[in-house]
């Protein structure tokens, strides 16, 4: 990841919706934006007692590296600022499909919405010294969405502006993006970023402690069809491949990591030309988020080891592929 100034986080915030008290006039500036909506939210009249414990377990690598991306923060105006940041990647706001209208481009931080960043979120959160509603709600939001539960995204980022704007019920529009414009957001911002990332030793360990020992093409291959089940059902089980053992799969995510780990492993393994360039093909596919053939690259894979046939391979539901990251992939 290319490192950050935490420097800049001031400079971000007072752009991302003047969220630093003394900037607060700005933040009325912005979201009385005429092109708003109301929020249909209520502010809970009797905010609870204690605030909730939260446990959230980091590597030591997934904490520098959201904490270099995302920088120090101070106060709560800095966590609403950034999670609605991040939140980008769902979201439009004021009819913007890469920002915030009357914010400069270069100012916004482009997070990934992606569990390293949401947790440290969530340890931040237990940090701050904030009114233990706006705490609860707060990690509410955060649990919903590291459990990929966007449904109600775009009323999450209306209740961190109405935070910013101090209770008030105004602020810009705010809709869900669809699918093509989040892949275009992603590409455009967090892949571009990510682009020249190389595994840190911790990710590398971790990956292959996760893989284990490749010995040949079509051992790559079988693993790669692993990874894949994340995203795929194959001749109907969504859980594995018929008539093999659920405790012969290694389980692996399909996360930036693993791929990498493979796209390194490709070149010490001894394979067909065309398999080779295949399987290289779809795993730079897979790392820049492209999925709209998993199902095809799948079947592929697994016809170069099993002498040109193939199961039936369909994509996974959404649903079907978060119960999976449920059931096998949260550790």
């Amino acid at each position: 990841m290319k490192s950050l100034s935490y420097l800049l986080a001031s400079v971000f915030i007072i752009g991302l919706l003047g969220a630093c008290d003394s900037e607060k006039s700005n933040v009325q500036d912005k979201v009385d934006d005429p092109k708003t909506v109301e929020n249909e939210e209520d502010v809970n009249e009797e905010p609870e007692e204690a605030k909730e414990e939260v446990n959230v377990e980091l590597t030591d690598s997934d904490r520098e590296k959201a904490k270099e991306k995302i920088g120090e923060i101070d106060n709560k105006s800095e966590v609403s600022s950034l999670m609605i940041d991040m939140a980008l990647q769902k979201v439009n706001i004021g009819g913007s499909t890469d920002g915030i209208p009357k914010v400069i481009d270069e100012s916004v931080r482009r997070i990934p919405m992606e569990s390293p960043y949401i947790e440290y979120f969530m340890d931040i959160v237990s940090s701050i010294d904030m009114d233990p509603e706006v705490h609860n709600d707060h990690l509410s939001i955060l649990k919903k969405w590291q459990e990929n539960n966007f449904g109600e995204v775009d009323q999450d980022v209306r209740t961190l502006i109405r935070y910013l704007n101090e209770g008030k019920a105004r602020g810009p529009e705010v809709e869900k993006k669809t699918q093509v414009e989040e892949k275009e957001y992603i590409n455009k911002f967090i892949q571009k970023e990510e682009a020249d990332v190389e595994l840190t030793d911790s990710d590398r360990e971790k990956a292959k402690e996760k893989i284990g020992k490749i010995d040949n093409d079509i051992v790559f291959g079988q693993l790669l069809v692993d990874m894949g089940l994340q995203k795929v059902n194959i001749d109907g089980k969504k859980d594995g491949i018929p008539q093999i053992t659920d405790e012969s799969f290694r389980r692996i995510p399909m996360e930036s990591p693993y791929i990498e780990y493979f796209m390194d492993k490709i070149s010490s393994i001894d394979m067909d030309t065309k398999v080779h360039n295949d399987y290289l093909s779809i795993l730079k596919k897979w790392q820049e988020n492209n999925f709209d053939e998993v199902d095809r690259d799948v079947f592929t894979i697994i016809k170069s080891f099993n002498e040109g046939r193939g199961p039936k391979v369909v994509k996974k539901t959404q649903e079907e592929e978060k119960e999976y990251i449920d059931k096998y992939l949260k550790e």
